[in-house]
């Protein structure tokens, strides 16, 4: 059977357990080169009195073994990452119980070196230390009680099993020695369950932080349907205060919607402005723009907020021209019905932010740019044109875009002063 794909918090935890498994590995093979060099370079009678006339190749090479291990298993989950799958449950209690048994057979090998008296008090025993803790990584608290209850297990087993010789090398003092061994042993099980509980929170709050992001993804990806992923990072990231900026205002009409609609049914209706409005809805957003409201016959949309962008002109012109050609082509090849759009653009300052109270908020532009923009949009029918673009708009694009012939200026509803405007080809 194909081990199942890792879902978010399985590929945390494999992730988790790839850097466990590398650190235990590099911190036990520099522990082997230390051991080496501390035990060869000292003095003669202070490695005797310490470890009598061991090598201190066994120490070394004890250390390097586990360390070798180590760096297979990571990697081992490595490929498993690279390959998007998740190895077999039972997998980490293995391995959680070969390494918490590594001081163990170091604590056997070190007994038949100089008796199991001195094997049960030396370096090794307090290893249990190490590997019981590294266990949290993997974030179940049943392998840290698990690898809690074996490390005690091993450790007291091989007291029981050498209580003949641990009483022949100390004598009177066996008693005080059992309470050493037992107290030593309760506090390698007690590791284990402080371990559970460490386990236990950090893995409520890696599944908290894993459900929260799947939360923001979701939240960005339906928002980034209408705006540019940049833009939906930047809302999604907190609600920007209202602030007067620079903008870009786009306004997108359909001509002859209303003539359209009147002889089709409501639900081709729909499915007519499915096709066409969603490619255009990308159109925008490709070019940094932000469809800010759905007009039923058309869309309003602006560039340079919420994130400021000194080229929102040039950005508005490009992306009106990719909306035209983009009609063109879903007349020519998508086989929608012959269309007609008008644009107005006109840059200007507006107030931008969120707006409302409650749970009824909403991001929006508000500003006499705005409606110059629409009135810009409407002149389009006066003027036979499909792009038109005011003054200020005009003089902050490149010369590169400035394909067009200027108008006269044209008096607009609700202004005192005509307004001279650019039909771009």
């Amino acid at each position: 059977m194909q081990p199942s794909p890792p879902d978010a918090f399985q590929d945390a935890v494999l992730r988790s357990e790839r850097t466990r498994a590398g650190a235990l590995g590099t911190l036990l093979l520099v522990n082997a080169v230390i051991v080496f060099l501390v035990l060869w370079g000292a003095p003669d009678e202070e490695r005797a009195r310490f470890i009598g006339d061991v090598s201190p190749w066994y120490g070394a090479t004890m250390l390097t073994a586990a360390g070798v291990y180590e760096l297979l298993w990571w990697r081992r989950v490595s490929r498993d990452i690279e390959r998007g799958r998740r190895p077999p449950a039972i997998w980490p209690f293995i391995n959680a119980s070969l390494e918490v048994s590594v001081p163990t057979a170091s604590i056997l090998i070190i007994a038949n070196l100089v008796g199991p008296a001195a094997a049960l008090s030396a370096p090794p025993s307090l290893a249990y230390g190490i590997f019981i803790p590294m266990t949290i990584l993997l974030l179940d608290p049943r392998l840290c009680i698990w690898a809690g209850a074996l490390a005690t297990l091993e450790y007291l087993g091989l007291l029981v099993y050498w209580q003949e010789p641990v009483v022949q090398a100390f004598g009177d003092s066996i008693p005080g020695l059992a309470v050493y061994h037992a107290m030593k042993g309760l506090l390698i099980l007690s590791c284990g369950v402080v371990s559970a509980l460490v386990a236990h929170q950090l893995r409520r709050r890696v599944q908290d932080s894993v459900a929260l992001v799947r939360e923001r993804d979701h939240i960005a990806n339906l928002f980034g349907q209408h705006v540019s992923p940049d833009v939906a990072r930047t809302l999604i990231a907190g609600a920007p205060g209202q602030e007067s900026r620079q903008i870009a205002m786009m306004f997108l009409d359909i001509r002859g919607f209303t003539t359209f609609s009147e002889s089709r049914s409501a639900q081709e209706v729909v499915d007519y402005l499915n096709a066409l409005l969603g490619p255009l809805l990308d159109v925008v957003a490709e070019h940094r723009g932000m469809v800010n409201k759905l007009l039923g016959d058309g869309f309003m949309a602006v560039f340079g907020a919420p994130e400021s962008d000194p080229n929102a002109a040039r950005h508005g012109v490009r992306a009106a021209r990719a909306l035209l050609a983009e009609v063109d082509r879903l007349v020519a090849e998508e086989g929608l019905p012959a269309t007609r759009i008008g644009i107005g653009l006109h840059l200007g300052d507006a107030v931008t932010g969120i707006v409302g109270s409650g749970e009824r908020r909403e991001y929006t532009v508000i500003g006499d740019t705005v409606n110059l923009a629409s009135r810009v949009e409407g002149m389009c029918k006066q003027y036979d044109a499909q792009l038109l673009v005011t003054e200020s708009l005009w003089d902050a694009l490149p010369e590169a875009d400035k394909e067009g012939e200027a108008l006269e200026p044209a008096p607009i509803r609700g202004r005192e002063e005509p307004v001279r405007l650019f039909k771009l080809a």
